[in-house]
């Protein structure tokens, strides 16, 4: 799994005070027709910011990250409640997060960026033993991936490989689920289907990497029931050390998988497994600025079956403006200033009043994306 950032700090330290903020980390809402949710974590718990932040199309929000923060991951979620909970992509889990209770949370192969941040103004040169200065990110699609992303960094940072990474973008817009296999041969288990599929619906949501698929036992993933990380067959594909050494690692079936080829097709120079010689783990200034816009789910998985009252939604569900086909959700505003469709009553913070109301029971005219 991905736990590269962890492996240079310990897990569960969360240093710095929001008076030391900076703002090293802009995410970007780059999917025109719906909002998005970011989780966040910082070691065991939720990190400087509100849990759950959301933004509607195109909106950016800058991150809290003060010095010393450590052990942080930064994720997309679609299709919420208006809180960013129950959320139909993303729904991994996590400090202060609520999954749906009819199905429980997903796997946690979320597209995601993880970093730990040093103290800006000190000396990063990791040879040197000067690492005060250094932030540690990772953008890795060892556990798989949910949405495509695109990653600019504005500084000076150095790959795992030692090659120089000054002012470079990282474009995984190309991620889809239609290149995800549905047919990955692992050896001794012969074919595995790695699409992310809900239990409820069946609509793809993700795709595993043959680790996770073999390991990861939520949403009825019966074929993790009987395998862990260290065992005899996963072990060459997930290469937990021990047993597996990095050079094993590296000649074993793991590097020729579709998956991997796949990543490294749709995601140049990014991790698709442990010891991968893609980008990875990156040591940059802390002076260095990360601008991470995550995009729609690609393709589009449609809307879910409509639930039992045609039409109808509950406060907080993830609906249509009306008229458009941008997505918006509870306490928000549509495009054209006027309320969100499933917000309460009692939410007037937009420009225009409703112009439809999907709460009303004998509403029958808006459709519902979630």
């Amino acid at each position: 799994m991905a736990r590269t950032v962890s492996k240079i700090v310990a897990a569960g330290l969360i240093l710095g005070t929001v008076s030391e903020a900076s703002q090293r980390l802009h995410v970007t809402n780059g999917c025109t027709r719906e909002p998005m949710w970011i989780a966040h974590m910082a070691g065991g718990g939720v990190g400087p910011d509100r849990q759950n932040v959301m933004l509607s199309p195109g909106e950016s929000y800058q991150f809290n990250t003060p010095d010393n923060l450590q052990s942080t991951r930064y994720w997309p979620k679609f299709r919420c409640n208006d809180q960013g909970d129950r959320c139909k992509i993303g729904g991994s889990g996590g400090p202060g997060e609520t999954c749906d209770p009819s199905v429980g949370c997903a796997p946690p192969i979320d597209t995601k960026f993880e970093g730990t941040f040093g103290t800006a103004g000190q000396s990063c040169s990791p040879s040197s033993g000067q690492i005060a200065g250094c932030d540690w990110v990772d953008v890795s699609m060892v556990d798989g991936f949910t949405v495509p992303f695109k990653l600019s960094i504005q500084g000076n940072c150095t790959g795992a490989s030692g090659a120089a990474l000054t002012d470079t973008v990282i474009d995984c817009s190309a991620l889809s689920y239609d290149q995800c296999p549905g047919d990955e041969i692992v050896q001794g288990l012969g074919k595995l289907d790695l699409k992310l599929k809900h239990p409820s619906t069946g609509q793809v949501f993700g795709c595993y990497s043959p680790c996770s698929k073999m390991t990861l036992r939520s949403w009825n993933n019966t074929i993790a029931e009987s395998h862990t990380p260290q065992d005899a067959i996963a072990a060459p594909y997930c290469c937990p050390t021990p047993p597996e050494s990095p050079a094993a690692c590296r000649t074993g079936p793991v590097g020729t998988t579709q998956y991997v080829e796949g990543v490294h097709k749709m995601c140049p120079g990014v991790y698709g497994y442990a010891y991968d010689d893609g980008v990875g783990l990156m040591t940059c200034a802390a002076s260095t600025i990360y601008q991470i816009t995550f995009m729609c789910p690609t393709p589009d998985p449609g809307p879910s079956p409509p639930p039992p009252s045609p039409g109808h939604c509950e406060v907080g569900d993830s609906v249509m403006c009306p008229g458009t086909s941008v997505g918006c959700a509870g306490s928000s505003c549509c495009p054209d200033g006027s309320i969100c469709p499933s917000a309460p009553e009692d939410f007037t913070s937009c420009p225009k009043p409703k112009a439809t109301d999907c709460t009303k029971k004998s509403f029958t005219g808006i459709s519902i994306v979630v």
